[in-house]
């Protein structure tokens, strides 16, 4: 029978989330991460406050403006030093 775990192999995985710090885009990092993901999360500066610890080897939170090119290839730089890659893209901005 196939399964979605079948489906879709995603442990080990990295995952930016956009807009994470929101009720919806919070949820399914948490998620993410409960999947065995490694996730980056990215908000704006004054709304981000993660609900709960994140572990340090698999998450990270970025405060950042979604609409400045500049803030995201500077997120980019981060989430690749610390992941090497990014795998799945989630956006969840408002903007």
């Amino acid at each position: 029978m196939k399964t979605l775990e079948n489906l879709f192999r995603l442990q080990g995985k990295t995952a930016v989330v956009i807009g994470g710090a929101g009720y919806l885009c919070s949820a399914l990092s948490e998620a993410f991460l409960d999947y065995g993901l490694k996730v980056a999360i990215l908000d704006l500066a004054e709304r981000f406050q993660p609900k709960s610890s994140l572990p340090e080897d698999r998450a990270m939170a970025l405060p950042c403006d979604v609409t400045s090119k500049q803030e995201l290839l500077r997120c980019r730089q981060r989430i690749l030093e610390r992941f090497s890659r990014v795998d799945l893209l989630l956006n969840g901005a408002g903007a």
